[in-house]
């Protein structure tokens, strides 16, 4: 993210402004259901504060995270989950810092919208702006994958966790 449309530091009240098709175009960090995880490891990079950083580096099959200095092994399982997978593992790399939450109106499609922004920035949208907070973002749950039914996948501190995959014909 360039210094143009940085979000820090945040303006809470012309991001506040803004409607969903302007968060993502300006602020929002797109995850389609194709992507590859080092490539939204990177782009959650792009959205933190000055002086973090976030990078993704593969290692064969491997994917790895490094957040400020300390590196994490992401628990991939060579499915479409994955996505997910990487995603998850961000909220809890980055969870100390940052909270990520779900833009609703992407909810139903193939391409996911995330906010990314610091605990105390979500802080004060919810003390000032609370209204539309609750009207556009829900929160990420943790260990789901968002684009399939909702199976359970694993992410950085819950590596052992093996998502839970439904037969190709099995409806519900």
């Amino acid at each position: 993210m360039d210094e143009s449309t940085s979000l820090y530091p945040a303006n809470i009240d012309a991001l506040a402004a803004l409607d969903d098709d302007a968060l993502v175009d300006g602020h929002g960090i797109v995850v389609d259901w194709r992507a590859c995880e080092d490539e939204v490891v990177a782009d959650f990079g792009r959205h933190l504060a000055s002086g973090d950083s976030l990078t993704a580096r593969l290692a064969g099959s491997e994917l790895y995270a490094a957040y400020n200095g300390a590196e994490h092994h992401i628990p991939l399982t060579h499915s479409p989950a994955d996505r997910y997978v990487a995603i998850c593992s961000m909220i809890s790399i980055l969870g100390a810092r940052y909270e990520l939450r779900r833009l609703k109106s992407s909810v139903e499609g193939d391409t996911h919208v995330f906010l990314l922004l610091l605990r105390e920035d979500w802080r004060r949208i919810d003390d000032r702006h609370r209204a539309w907070a609750d009207s556009l973002f829900e929160a990420v749950p943790l260990g789901k994958d968002g684009f399939g039914r909702g199976e359970t996948v694993p992410y950085v501190q819950l590596e052992n966790l093996q998502p839970q995959h439904r037969p190709w014909w099995r409806l519900w």
